[in-house]
């Protein structure tokens, strides 16, 4: 994995992935029954690797523009 450059700043960069990942858990929560969950479901939940690398890709190629 490489290392933003950050070329508007970090805290720009932050942002801008903060809002990406909350779009990413908004489309995979519509993949989803619509059942509630849990307290203890909810915090099991966990992000994969590739979701992880996707979120990255995207707010590095967001904030290159």
């Amino acid at each position: 994995m490489t290392t933003p450059a950050f070329p508007n700043g970090f805290s720009s960069w932050q942002k801008t992935h903060f809002e990406v990942v909350e779009v990413l858990c908004y489309i995979r929560g519509l993949d989803e029954t619509k059942q509630p969950k849990s307290f203890a479901e909810m915090i099991d939940r966990t992000a994969t690797e590739e979701m992880y690398e996707l979120a990255l890709s995207l707010t590095n190629k967001y904030e290159e523009q």
